[in-house]
């Protein structure tokens, strides 16, 4: 009691004076003081604080935990021994490699809508399929090499060319060529430029119908005068002949000029036949 009575009267004499206590060797917590101001008759007082710990709750303990002062001691156990914990159990697993932590392709947001063109030597294995996988229309790739052209563009050619109308749906509808393919290139002697057949039936690859309307369409067009004069005097004079062979006394035919049909000299296509070069047939003439 004489103790506390000269603590309080020694804080009396000195107003200035702030009571001080030894750093708290617990990492985050603060140690409070009051001032003999605000009470003068209290001594200075050094609150338990509180420590807010960051983890998880769980069932056993709350997410706030009372940290208490040094003289704090816990009650004895006199339970039942708890059982001595394997090695096992804090054993930790391995931490994830830096191959594991990226991202799949697959699953990347930033993946390529559109995958990498292949080259058409590439082999691919096919995958297997769960029941009921439904496949997407495939689409042709550029062949390399000889392509085998359907019978009717083999024979007869010019007769399909005159009336396409007499030909059936069935063969109209096939394949040009085997493999399909999605443009093909039709070439002749003597013409300056080439037939570019596409998929204009299905979207997919050119048809039989589609080589018919391609070559009737082009060789129905005019030539330009520039192109006609650049032909030499012996060419020029055979496509002048057909221009009049093939009009006669036609007014209506005489009108609209030279086309590219007179560049053949008169000569008719007979059939198409495959080429060393890729996507390309060639003009059989007699």
């Amino acid at each position: 009691m004489s103790t506390f009575n000269a603590r309080a009267s020694a804080s009396r004499r000195s107003p200035n004076r702030v009571a001080h206590f030894d750093a708290n060797p617990v990492s985050s917590i603060q140690t409070f003081t009051r001032s003999p101001e605000s009470e003068p008759d209290s001594p200075p007082l050094r609150t338990p604080p509180t420590v807010f710990v960051d983890r998880a709750p769980s069932s056993r303990s709350s997410s706030a935990s009372s940290v208490c002062s040094d003289d704090y001691m816990p009650a004895p156990y006199h339970g039942t021994p708890l059982p001595i914990a394997s090695p096992q159990l804090f054993q930790q697993s391995p931490a994830p490699s830096q191959a594991s932590l990226r991202p799949s392709p697959r699953s990347s947001p930033m993946q390529n809508a559109y995958p990498p063109a292949l080259s058409p030597s590439t082999v691919m294995s096919p995958l297997p399929l769960t029941p009921g996988t439904q496949l997407p229309a495939l689409i042709p790739t550029p062949h390399t090499g000889r392509l085998s052209l359907h019978p009717a563009l083999t024979l007869n050619l010019d007769h399909m060319l005159a009336d396409p109308r007499r030909v059936d749906k069935a063969t109209l509808a096939a394949d040009a060529t085997r493999p399909g393919c999605i443009k093909l290139r039709i070439r002749g002697p003597g013409l300056l430029w080439e037939v570019r057949a596409m998929p204009e039936s299905n979207g997919r690859t050119v048809t039989v119908q589609d080589v018919l309307s391609s070559m009737n369409s082009f060789f129905d067009r005019p030539v330009a005068g520039e192109d006609y004069n650049s032909l030499r005097g012996e060419t020029r004079e055979a496509v002048k002949r057909a221009f009049s062979q093939r009009t006669g006394r036609d007014e209506v035919l005489r009108s609209r000029g030279i086309v590219r049909r007179d560049f053949l000299q008169g000569r008719r296509i007979v059939a198409l036949a495959p080429s060393d070069r890729e996507d390309t047939v060639m003009l059989v003439l007699a």
